[in-house]
């Protein structure tokens, strides 16, 4: 059996406008590659955004390394150290080199010196296929490079687990492809991911458990097999049957 990532418990959010986006939610994330799925806004990005405190929970708990970061105590940027985050839309700083983009994050936060964080800086960059842009602007890069630079940032912190919102969303769709092939590398190289995203292959062929939501709450959990194959659950095959029939 895997570790547990994340044990959320009775989790509930409500926005200054009286939306309930989170309906007490109880929920265990293990480690591997959870997938979140569900139409648009169920609350996908809400939970995934309260796992490093984005979102800050109205009421519930969220267990992380024994302690509940839903609390006063919990000191969120030394939580986010082990949780990061790569959003839809790249938050990349356009006055700062890619190369200063990711070095920002090391100095200010973890304290590394320049150097190393410039040298980690460039081993991800590499990783991630675009060491030759690491002198280049934000504002001279395709979207499919920026969402690139912004994985290569979040592994630059080294995290335990990496929260990724919707992360091809934003891209045309030729650029789709590069994104998620640096992340099925990553699937390779073990690293622990809870996904929300509407690329169901994606899902099917590496999540290795789905998390189906719908208004603030979750449907159904289960493999991919279990999910895409044989659901137990009306609103499941309904959602995925109306995604099939776009597809189509």
């Amino acid at each position: 059996m895997q570790n547990k990532l994340f044990e959320i418990k009775d989790l509930y959010k409500k926005f200054d406008d009286g939306t309930v986006a989170l309906n007490n939610i109880s929920l265990d994330i293990y480690e591997g590659i959870t997938v979140i799925i569900g139409p648009s806004g169920s609350g996908k990005s809400t939970l995934l955004r309260t796992l490093n405190l984005m979102e800050q929970p109205t009421t519930g708990e969220i267990i992380y390394n024994n302690k509940n970061i839903n609390s006063k105590e919990i000191n969120i940027n030394h939580h986010r150290k082990d949780v990061g985050m790569v959003f839809q839309s790249f938050n990349l700083f356009p006055h700062l080199s890619v190369l200063e983009n990711l070095n920002l994050a090391q100095i200010k936060v973890l304290h590394l010196d320049k150097l190393t964080a410039t040298n980690r800086s460039l081993f991800y960059l590499e990783k991630v296929g675009l060491l030759d842009k690491k002198d280049q602007f934000p504002n001279k890069l395709s979207g499919g490079q920026k969402q690139r630079i912004a994985i290569a940032r979040a592994l630059c912190m080294e995290p335990k687990v990496i929260l990724f919102d919707e992360p091809t969303s934003a891209l045309d769709p030729e650029m789709i492809g590069e994104v998620l092939s640096v992340m099925k590398e990553l699937v390779g190289l073990g690293m622990h991911m809870v996904v929300v995203t509407h690329e169901m292959d994606f899902a099917k062929n590496f999540g290795n458990r789905i998390v189906f939501m719908d208004k603030g709450e979750v449907v159904e959990i289960g493999t991919p097999q279990v999910i895409f194959e044989n659901p137990t659950k009306k609103r499941t095959s309904d959602f995925l049957e109306s995604i099939e029939h776009k597809l189509s």
